[in-house]
C-alpha cells in the first residue's frame, strides 16, 4: 500500500503557491504504476497551475521493494546541503 500527504508547492518560477497531494510512501511491488513512474523521473513531479511548468514537490519519500530488498529514503535536490 501507497501513501500521499499534502504540502503547500512553491513554483521556482515565482507563481503563487499552491496545495497539492504527493508520494510519500511507496511500496513498489504493491504499485508498479509508482515503481515505473520513479524509474521516469515521474514521482512527484508537478504542474504549475500558474505557468504551467513541471518541477520538483520539496518533499522526501520512502521507497519500500522487499522481494528486492529495497529500502530508500529519497530526497529532492535541496537536500543535498544537508547530507553532512
Amino acid at each position: 500500500m501507497s501513501f500521499t500527504g499534502e504540502l503547500e508547492a512553491r513554483c521556482p518560477h515565482g507563481c503563487p503557491p499552491f496545495e497539492t497531494e504527493v508520494w510519500s510512501f511507496i511500496r513498489g511491488d504493491a504499485s508498479p504504476h509508482l515503481r515505473e513512474a520513479i524509474l521516469a523521473r515521474e514521482c512527484n513531479l508537478l504542474l504549475c497551475p500558474g505557468c504551467e511548468k513541471p518541477f520538483y514537490a520539496e518533499a522526501p519519500y520512502v521507497y519500500f521493494e522487499p522481494a528486492a530488498e529495497i529500502l530508500a529514503f529519497v530526497f529532492p535536490e535541496s537536500y543535498k546541503k544537508r547530507a553532512a
